[in-house]
C-alpha cells in the first residue's frame, strides 16, 4: 500500500510540473510594402486551438487574394523535470496593396474553448512603385546598374538625418545614421563614427535583431537600416561639426553570367565589398541668453537623465 501511495504522489508531482503557455492572438505583417505588391497577413494563435476566426471582409486599401491557409506547430520540452508545452496555429492570408498611404490592418477575433480572443491592429505604410520600374520586373524591387567592380552610389549609401541644424547651447540634437540599399546585402561590418568634439553624446541602444524596412526616397524604393542613433548636447556656441560615419558592406550583385533553371535564366550572384562614408555635417550653435543651469538641468531631467549625469554637464568646461 505504501508503494502505491509513493507512485501516486510522484505522478501528481509530474502533473503539477506540466506547464502550458498562455493564450495569445497576434497579427503579424510587414511595416511597409509597395503598391501592387503581394504580401502575407498572418494571425498567430499561441497556446490554444481555435475555431471560427473572423476578420473584416473588406480591408481598406487592400485586396484579399487568398486565405486563410492554416498551419499548426506543437512542441514540448523538459528542463529540470519541468515539462512545457507550446502550440502555434497560424492563419495566413495573401493580400495585395492597391492604394498608397498609411493604413491600419484590422484586428481579427477567434474562439478558444468558451473564450473569445481579439488580435492587435497594425499600422502599415504603402509606398509608390519605383519610378524606374521596368515592365515585367517584380514590383517590390528597384532597378540597378551595380556590378562587382562598380557599386553605384545611388544604389547604396549612408545618410545623416539630423533633427535640427541650428540650436542653442545644451539643446539636444537627434542624429541618425541610416543605411539605404537597393541591393541585396550579406553583412555590415566595422561601423566607425569619430568623436564629436564640442558635444556630449548619449547613444540610443538599438535592438540587435532589428529588421530592414522599406522607404521611398527620391523616387526610388530602398531597404533601410538605422546603424546608429544618438543625442548630442552642444557644449559651446559656434559652428560645430558632426563627423563622418564609415562602414563596410558586403553586397550580393550579378556576376554577368546566367544559368538556366526550372524557372528560366537566372543571374549568377557574387559578393562585392564596399566602404561607405558620410560627409561631415555642420551645426550652428547659438548662445541662449535666457537659459540658466537650472533650466538646462530640468530639460535633461524631463528627458530621463539621472542627477549625476545632469550635474556632470556643467563640469565639462
Amino acid at each position: 500500500m505504501k508503494e502505491y501511495c509513493c507512485i501516486l504522489i510522484l505522478l501528481l508531482i509530474g502533473i503539477t510540473n506540466v506547464h502550458a503557455q498562455d493564450v495569445s492572438f497576434i497579427l503579424n505583417a510587414p511595416t511597409s510594402v509597395v503598391k501592387g505588391a503581394q504580401f502575407q497577413l498572418q494571425y498567430i494563435l499561441r497556446g490554444g486551438s481555435g475555431a471560427d476566426i473572423d476578420i473584416p471582409e473588406d480591408i481598406k486599401g487592400f485586396d484579399v487574394l487568398y486565405g486563410p491557409s492554416v498551419s499548426e506547430v506543437y512542441s514540448s520540452s523538459n528542463i529540470n523535470n519541468k515539462v512545457t508545452s507550446e502550440s502555434n496555429v497560424t492563419y495566413t492570408y495573401l493580400v495585395m496593396a492597391r492604394e498608397e498611404g498609411i493604413f491600419n490592418l484590422p484586428a481579427a477575433s477567434i474562439k478558444v474553448g468558451s473564450s473569445n480572443y481579439k488580435s492587435n491592429i497594425k499600422q502599415i505604410k504603402v509606398l509608390p512603385p519605383d519610378k524606374n520600374l521596368q515592365p515585367g520586373q517584380p514590383i517590390t524591387l528597384t532597378t540597378s546598374s551595380s556590378t562587382a567592380e562598380d557599386i553605384d552610389s545611388n544604389d547604396a549609401f549612408v545618410s545623416v538625418i539630423i533633427s535640427k541644424t541650428r540650436v542653442k547651447e545644451q539643446e539636444a540634437i537627434t542624429v541618425i545614421f541610416r543605411f539605404y540599399t537597393a541591393l541585396e546585402i550579406r553583412s555590415i561590418d566595422n561601423i566607425q563614427v569619430s568623436e564629436c568634439e564640442g558635444f556630449v553624446p548619449e547613444d540610443f541602444q538599438l535592438p540587435a535583431n532589428r529588421q530592414m524596412s522599406l522607404e521611398h526616397y527620391n523616387g526610388r524604393n530602398y531597404y533601410t537600416l538605422d546603424v546608429k542613433k544618438t543625442l548630442l548636447f552642444p557644449q559651446r556656441s559656434g559652428m560645430l561639426t558632426i563627423p563622418s560615419c564609415k562602414m563596410e558592406i558586403v553586397f550580393s550583385v550579378p556576376s554577368g553570367e546566367k544559368v538556366t533553371t526550372f524557372f528560366g535564366p537566372q543571374d549568377v550572384m557574387i559578393e562585392a565589398k564596399k566602404t561607405l562614408t558620410t560627409s561631415p555635417v555642420t551645426i550652428d550653435v547659438i548662445i541662449d541668453s535666457d537659459a540658466d543651469e537650472k533650466t538646462v538641468k530640468n530639460n535633461l531631467e524631463i528627458q530621463g537623465f539621472d542627477k549625476t549625469y545632469r550635474d556632470s554637464i556643467f563640469k565639462i568646461n
